[in-house]
């Protein structure tokens, strides 16, 4: 059975049968935790002598590995900007780099898109009045209609029956054709938009109260 003595405490330990012996030889020199646990917190060892041995880092400083003294080091080239005449640095791969940012390489050249047909959405789209492929006319939707007139006609925000102070309006319409008609739309509370519904109740005549 293979022994050997503990590097803290010094006493005597054997080898574990499932420990093989390359880690026995050259790793384990511990006989329990507790002694690992003494080793880090910088006791001294009771049967070895660092004395007059310098640690291996003393007269070493962190500028070792900063800058040129770095094994990865390589020189940045020096560049000027043609444009802002800016002086720049870039790592060796950016050799082919001309201007120093973006928005310089951009000065004096044309989009890449310019009066080409690139099937993207035109600007136009979105502006008021311009009719989409998809446009349906009077046979949009009941949502998308209310969505058309809060666009054009902006939040309502009275009620033309009752005047009073409430809390949500809607817009509500006079014929209950539903037409792209925005003429044909008035202000109203929910509580009076629900009972001119229900009740059906004419109002053409609805106007803003004194």
């Amino acid at each position: 059975m293979l022994s050997k003595n503990c590097l803290q405490c010094n006493s005597v330990f054997t080898k574990p049968t499932n420990e093989s012996k390359k880690n026995w030889n050259e790793r384990h020199k511990f006989c329990s935790r507790d002694c690992i646990n003494e080793f880090q917190k910088g006791k001294p060892l009771k049967n070895v002598d660092n004395t007059g041995k310098p640690s291996w880092n003393k007269g070493l400083h962190p500028e070792y590995l900063q800058g040129k003294n770095h094994h990865n080091w390589k020189e940045k080239l020096k560049k000027t900007c043609p444009k802002c005449k800016k002086i720049f640095f870039l790592n060796p791969s950016g050799e082919r780099i001309i201007h120093c940012s973006l928005s310089c390489a951009k000065i004096g050249k044309d989009p890449w898109n310019k009066g080409v047909k690139t099937g993207l959405v035109p600007s136009n789209v979105f502006k008021k009045g311009h009719k989409p492929w998809n446009w349906k006319g009077d046979d949009v939707g009941y949502a998308s209609l209310h969505s058309w007139v809060r666009r054009h006609k902006g939040k309502p925000n009275d009620c033309k029956k009752c005047g009073k102070d409430k809390s949500r309006y809607e817009w509500a319409n006079i014929s209950r054709e539903y037409k792209r008609d925005l003429d044909d739309w008035v202000s109203l509370c929910t509580s009076c938009h629900q009972y001119a519904d229900y009740h059906k109740l004419d109002l053409s005549a609805t106007t803003t109260p004194a």
